[in-house]
């Protein structure tokens, strides 16, 4: 993503071991002793020479990696050390780059390491990733954000670009930004759940003063509020059975902790309004709910409606996960299954999109004269330690991407609007198969090319 692959580094740690152990840092993250570094890890074919420079005076090494260091130098007048870090590895095999930082005088900080082919990182994001993200329309930094778990209520204590990393307490809404702006997208922004109302006024106005006049912000109170597995979830729900003010007569708490989402999206709406000068086209606030359980949209709406006024006031849309290829479960656990069982699977369930729970979610959206939007979506096959490598390999097959095409195809066609596919890059595990790629270099897989497909001949939407 980044020309400085540091940006995506972990914590610093031991010079020594710089996989484990604990030093002392600042309070962005930088060592303030000799320390050591996972630059990148769990790669292949990433060989060239590599930019480093750090402000503080180090001897950098090479720790148990394919490379050397070349042409070390200390300018004391600029306070600055800068190398080249030449990686030259095997062809295809996965490997890594540790590097060390001793002799220095309390630590480093501003740590560089460019990517072959870049003399600064002024552009920021490479080449490879702006070309993948040059086929879609909107971006959702939920995971960039780190906001699933997020402890976050004051903006001083958010992610900035001063920090040493991405990587640790998740990125800065400034980075999400100046992709939007650089790629030409909208920005599809999460806010964390315990965020305080000074956090969402600064919010809106980072964006009102950095997002291009030209595009879209999206706002989302937090992630998957009615999904127990995240602790967000617990502090709403918590929260809500606290505060008669929500149920009236009603007095079940998931119905609570779903109204307690919306009035919280509804005041988050107003405080964007107010920043941005009224309701402003370029705020797109989303209320999200669950594909499984219409209930959740349902009942927010109402409370929003019968408390607020009509939710079109607040709200540009509506928003569900309408995932698809976990529907035989005893089949998806069985470790003798093929390639062809599993995009069996994913033709059979691709429809899924269009079912009776996604029309209902239009239905509602259309009575309310709003949006009906996918925040997520994409193929899960659950989360099994079981035949994980035929599962991957069903990821390349072409069958794979033919089903995400009818997936996108029956859900534009079914009345939905902006989707959202989760994610754009991400190896195959067992915790998922969720990438439409697992490099942002090898675009020329099929469910990469079925997504860019249904985006370029999908209407402009109007500004």
């Amino acid at each position: 993503m980044f020309i400085d692959a540091m940006k995506s580094a972990p914590p610093f740690r031991s010079a020594e071991k710089p996989w484990v152990g604990e030093v002392p840092l600042d309070a962005h993250g930088w060592p303030t002793a000799d320390a050591g570094v996972v630059a990148f890890s769990d790669v292949a074919n990433v060989n060239g020479t590599y930019r480093f420079s750090c402000a503080g005076r180090a001897t950098v090494t090479v720790v148990r990696s394919p490379a050397e260091i070349r042409d070390l130098t200390y300018d004391a007048a600029a306070d600055r050390t800068t190398c080249d870090i030449v990686f030259a590895a095997p062809a295809d095999e996965v490997t890594h780059l540790f590097l060390a930082f001793t002799e220095t005088t309390g630590g480093v900080r501003e740590v560089k390491l460019l990517r072959p082919g870049y003399a600064d990182d002024a552009q920021v994001f490479t080449n490879e990733y702006l070309r993948a993200v040059a086929p879609f329309g909107c971006l959702r930094f939920m995971d960039f954000l780190a906001t699933n778990d997020s402890t976050l209520t004051k903006w001083s204590d958010r992610p900035t670009p001063q920090d040493a990393s991405c990587a640790t307490r998740g990125g800065p809404y400034e980075y999400a930004i100046e992709l939007g702006n650089r790629a030409r997208k909208d920005v599809w922004l999460n806010i964390p759940a315990g965020a305080d109302d000074e956090f969402v006024r600064e919010l809106a106005r980072l964006a009102k003063s950095n997002l291009a006049a030209d595009l879209h912000c999206y706002v989302e109170w937090s992630n998957e509020l009615w999904n127990s597995g995240f602790a967000q979830h617990k502090l709403n729900l918590d929260a809500a059975k606290g505060d008669a003010s929500l149920g009236g007569p009603d007095t079940n708490a998931r119905r609570l902790a779903w109204r307690r989402t919306a009035r919280r999206t509804i005041e988050i709406s107003r405080i964007f309004q107010d920043v941005f000068g009224g309701r402003n086209p370029r705020v797109r606030v989303v209320l999200a709910g669950q594909h499984a359980n219409p209930d959740v949209l349902e009942t927010g709406l109402k409370y929003i409606e019968t408390n607020a006024g009509p939710p079109g006031n607040f709200l540009y849309g509506i928003a569900i996960a309408p995932y698809f290829g976990n529907g035989d479960k005893a089949l998806l656990q069985r470790p003798d299954i093929a390639v062809d069982d599993v995009c069996a699977v994913l033709l059979r369930e691709a429809d899924e999109s269009a079912d009776a729970r996604a029309k209902r979610s239009h239905e509602l959206a259309r009575k309310y004269g709003l949006k009906s939007l996918a925040y997520e979506g994409g193929i899960d096959l659950g989360q099994h330690d079981v035949a994980v490598e035929t599962k991957s390999r069903a990821q390349l097959d072409p069958r794979a991407g033919r089903a995400i095409e009818s997936h996108l195809r029956a859900w534009f066609d079914g009345g939905g609007d902006e989707y959202v596919y989760y994610t754009l890059v991400a190896r195959s595990t067992k915790h998922g198969y969720w990438g439409l790629t697992e490099d942002v270099r090898h675009l020329d897989v099929p469910k990469f090319q079925a997504a860019a497909r249904i985006a370029r001949d999908l209407p402009t939407p109007p500004p």
